[in-house]
């Protein structure tokens, strides 16, 4: 009971800093709010580093250690991500999408380790077609990138960006190989995190008539959305 209360806590102040977040991009301009981005994220690294703290045993250690890794290099690319103005812009995009590769390498890196455990006690084999199901959408997914976006894509960008995607779905793929509990808390998340970045190089670079309000509420639910996933089972139980 006491570890779902801590668990509900931190889902709850990273849904509350999130909401807030959003709610200082309509009176605070970039890249001022940069430092309400990464509260939420702030966050988690807090609680895992709390449950580090707690455990002696190497192997839980590392399970811990490398999610706050991840967390922190994608806090550095939140804050690129906001500090693309004038001439800083393709510096820092670019720079925004090397951070966040390093955190997908993190999160790749965390997810092998589990690739090869035995399958714990109570982990339905009627997940299969879950991950089936969910594969199956990364493929389309990445398939309708490459065919609407890459054509749309500027030279100068097309390496970096394309090399950003292919390490993304890795990530989820790999998240579909695991087998440890709470697994399908990560593999929502990394789910979300492809589809969080889809939603980026759709608007960012294919022709739309979506508001930028909308689209930033469909970036930043689904990209906080994923950070949470991605890591409140650790903080449940690893």
């Amino acid at each position: 009971m006491k570890l779902f209360a801590e668990t509900r806590n931190v889902a709850a102040m990273c849904i509350a800093s999130a909401m807030w977040y959003m709610v200082c991009l309509l009176f605070i301009p970039e890249p001022w709010c940069a430092i309400f981005k990464v509260i939420p994220l702030a966050v988690l690294v807090a609680a895992l580093a709390t449950k580090l703290k707690e455990t002696t045993d190497p192997f839980d250690r590392k399970t811990l250690i490398l999610p706050i890794i991840a967390l922190s290099l994608s806090m550095v690319g939140d804050v690129f991500g906001d500090t693309k103005l004038g001439a800083f812009h393709d510096v820092s995009f670019l720079l925004q999408i090397f951070f966040f590769m390093a955190a997908h390498f993190v999160y790749i890196g965390s997810f092998v380790r589990f690739g090869t455990a035995p399958r714990p006690e109570g982990l339905s084999k009627l997940d299969m077609a879950g991950r089936i199901a969910i594969a199956t959408v990364l493929v389309i997914a990445l398939i309708a990138l490459c065919d609407f976006m890459l054509p749309a894509l500027e030279s100068k960008f097309r390496i970096a960006v394309c090399t950003y995607m292919v390490i993304t779905i890795m990530m989820a793929f790999t998240s579909l190989m695991q087998t440890r509990r709470h697994v399908w808390y990560v593999i929502l998340g990394a789910t979300l995190f492809v589809i969080s970045d889809a939603i980026i190089a759709w608007t960012s670079f294919v022709p739309n008539n979506i508001p930028l309000s909308v689209e930033d509420t469909m970036v930043f639910l689904t990209y906080y959305g994923a950070q949470i996933l991605l890591n409140i089972g650790l903080i449940k139980k690893h």
